[in-house]
């Protein structure tokens, strides 16, 4: 009897990676993570960038709808000072669609409740790259939460003619400012200059004077938590070294550090 010569091949020696291969491998995949990890946080941020910008919108077209259906004038009264730090209702609990609850009276999501709808969630009012923010400002009072500020400056010295531009109680009491108000603060015949030196007769439209914006140690700070700007925990700007500017003929735009809009 013959047998049958076989034909399978003898087995070959298990392949493997040597040291060279492997260190080859981990260097790419580090070299990848190195390049990526950074796009991923920069992608985030501009996520969260678009998502208060979207949030200032929507904030600046409701304090414009108030203003079309009150004679032009802004929301606030000449009894009570609107807060410059805005408020998060969400953590301020008193009813802030009832605009006759005296506790919460200075607050502009108050007076603007009406205006937005079903948009009244916290996170409308809460700039999403600015947690520090949020923190320190809450530390210091449970009920407060403040991430965003109004151009609601307290004296024409300070930038705004007229001043106070949501209305104050203060000297007296002054009622908020209409748009027209707000527009001729930049009239050409307006001789004054802002805090950085440019003048107020530049800025000639609502266009390029802002309602509100990001807050941060540089613009806030020593109010409502905000560490001072020298301080070791200043809160830094919260876009990328910049802010998010809603402006009073509804716009948003971002700016960097260095070309910020005037504070007419």
């Amino acid at each position: 009897m013959h047998h049958i010569a076989s034909t399978r091949r003898p087995a070959s020696p298990r392949s493997a990676f040597t040291l060279i291969e492997l260190l080859t491998v981990i260097a790419i995949i580090g070299i990848l993570a190195a390049i990526l990890i950074p796009t991923v946080g920069a992608v985030r941020e501009s996520a969260r960038s678009a998502a208060c910008a979207s949030n200032l919108r929507q904030i600046a077209m409701a304090v414009l709808l108030f203003t079309e259906s009150n004679g032009g004038r802004l929301p606030g009264s000449n009894t009570v000072t609107i807060n410059r730090g805005v408020w998060n209702p969400e953590v301020n609990t008193t009813n802030f669609a009832n605009q006759s609850v005296v506790e919460s009276s200075a607050h502009l999501s108050t007076r603007i409740a009406g205006y937005l709808g079903t948009a009244r969630s916290g996170a409308l009012w809460r700039c999403p790259s600015n947690s520090e923010g949020a923190r320190l400002s809450n530390e210091g009072n449970p009920t407060r939460e403040i991430t965003y500020i109004l151009n609601q400056n307290r004296t024409a010295s300070t930038g705004m003619v007229p001043p106070s531009p949501f209305g104050t109680s203060a000297g007296g009491g002054v009622l908020p400012a209409r748009l027209s108000d707000i527009r001729a603060a930049a009239h050409p015949d307006n001789p004054g200059v802002d805090a950085n030196g440019r003048r107020w007769s530049e800025i000639t439209e609502l266009s390029r004077i802002w309602m509100i914006s990001d807050a941060d140690s540089i613009n806030y700070g020593g109010f409502s938590g905000y560490p001072a700007e020298t301080a070791s925990n200043a809160v830094p700007m919260a876009h990328r070294g910049g802010r998010n500017y809603a402006f009073f003929d509804g716009r948003v735009q971002y700016f960097k550090a260095s070309n910020l809009p005037a504070n007419p």
